[in-house]
């Protein structure tokens, strides 16, 4: 019985392998334009899983980023909280007309961050 769960592990590892390259030379063709990858602000390694990504795992090359919150900023470090850029966009352009008090200071602070790094209008 051991034997069998092993061979059938190996086989989908394998499949997956299989498909994580397919996938990667799918996406070469269109890195002349750029590359996409949506950064967290919590480690220089942190990183939303975009299908650019598998180019790099697949490789076994880390990919870094230096987009990080001073940690001495807890206003900003609260706001972001493990938003990705993304994600932080996203709420930044639905709450910044908002009434709500609360919405605003989770997005005021964000907005600064921006601005400083010239990242936002």
């Amino acid at each position: 019985m051991e034997d069998n769960s092993s061979t059938f592990y190996k086989g989908v590892c394998q499949l997956n392998y299989e498909q994580n390259v397919y996938d990667a030379i799918a996406i070469l063709p269109h890195l002349h334009t750029g590359l996409d990858v949506n950064v967290k602000f919590t480690g220089v390694q942190d990183f939303e899983y975009t299908p650019e990504c598998i180019i790099f795992d697949l490789l076994n090359i880390p990919l870094y980023h230096g987009w990080l919150v001073d940690p001495q900023a807890q206003e900003t470090v609260k706001s972001l909280g493990n938003l990705g850029y993304n994600q932080l966009v996203e709420n930044i352009v639905i709450n910044k007309d908002s009434t709500d008090s609360e919405l605003f200071s989770r997005v005021v602070p964000t907005q600064g961050y921006y601005r400083e790094f010239a990242l936002f209008p």
